[in-house]
């Protein structure tokens, strides 16, 4: 595997801490590239609509104004997806990423002098850094990812594309045989992978990234989602993205543009619903007959 250089963040599409998570596309010069060795700090100032951010347009163009106005903070556990990430895409560099803070709670004036030393590293606790440890073991000695890590592949991939009359930019986690993508996650089960890729739109992601790379190299890849495990037993697993879930997952990536374009085009961001919707109960709750049930302080109670 050859390595196109380093990355502080695991969520490709996370803007940096503190700034506004994306900006409004109008008016924005198109381009279309694919870029190695582009720092994830300057990759992450380029204009343009992300999956992580056209996924609220899902919901609505009032949510996906608001998610690209708003600044991400940095959390803990983006932190430790972050290093993970490092870890087993490019493990030469984690110790060179990434620092154990071990003096207890983050305050004081031994603190605030780590943290200013280590300003451009990631800072995790001794905890967090085994685990991060497990899960690059765990990927190294997994016969399938191993084989994959063994690929004469390319680490962050910089896309940039036009869609839609849009500027549209991703970061590809690792191109082989074919498009890699690692999540991180407490729980690896089917039920678990499927609640996930649903609530948080990975098919929505697969789609545009797919698509993007075919628009800029004129390759179709097939893809896979590669989930590492954070917590015992640390297990890991490579899931292949099927033809009818990239079908879906390209819907939804369209129809997101769709939204965000004609929000764009008029400068009026609607909610949900404008007007206003009937309340439809679900058919289980209706046929309840003269059975109430209520969950308070999180037991049932039957009525």
């Amino acid at each position: 595997m050859t390595h196109s250089g380093g990355l502080l963040r695991h969520d490709a599409e996370a803007p940096d801490a503190g700034k506004a998570a994306g900006s409004l596309t109008k008016g924005v010069a198109m381009t279309t590239a694919l870029t190695e060795n582009v720092k994830a700090s300057e990759y992450h100032r380029w204009p343009g609509v992300s999956p992580s951010r056209a996924k609220y347009a899902i919901e609505s163009a009032l949510a996906y104004k608001y998610a690209c106005e708003t600044p991400v903070q940095t959390t803990d556990e983006m932190e430790l997806g972050t290093a993970c990430h490092l870890a087993v895409w490019e493990p030469d560099l984690l110790p060179l990423r990434v620092v154990v803070w071990d003096g207890g709670q983050r305050r004081g004036q031994t603190w605030e002098q780590f943290e200013t030393a280590n300003a451009a590293k990631i800072i995790l606790t001794d905890k967090a850094y085994q685990t991060v440890l497990r899960v690059r073991d765990r990927c190294q000695s997994h016969p399938r990812i191993r084989e994959i890590l063994k690929e004469n592949g390319k680490t962050e991939l910089s896309l940039q594309w036009e869609q839609h009359g849009l500027q549209c930019r991703g970061r590809i986690d690792f191109v082989g045989e074919r498009i890699h993508d690692l999540k991180t996650a407490y729980c690896i089960t089917d039920r678990a992978i499927n609640s996930a890729v649903i609530s948080r739109c990975y098919h929505l992601q697969a789609g545009a990234y797919s698509t993007g790379y075919e628009a800029v190299t004129g390759e179709a890849k097939a893809f896979d989602l590669i989930f590492a495990q954070t917590k015992p037993p640390y297990d890991a697993r490579v899931v292949v993205v099927g033809d009818d879930e990239m079908a879906r997952g390209i819907q939804l990536w369209e129809k997101a543009l769709e939204t965000i374009a004609e929000a764009e085009r008029t400068g009026v961001y609607p909610g949900i619903d404008e007007h206003e919707s009937p309340l439809i109960l679900p058919e289980w709750e209706l046929d309840n007959g003269d059975e109430l049930s209520l969950t308070l302080d999180g037991e049932a109670v039957g009525m």
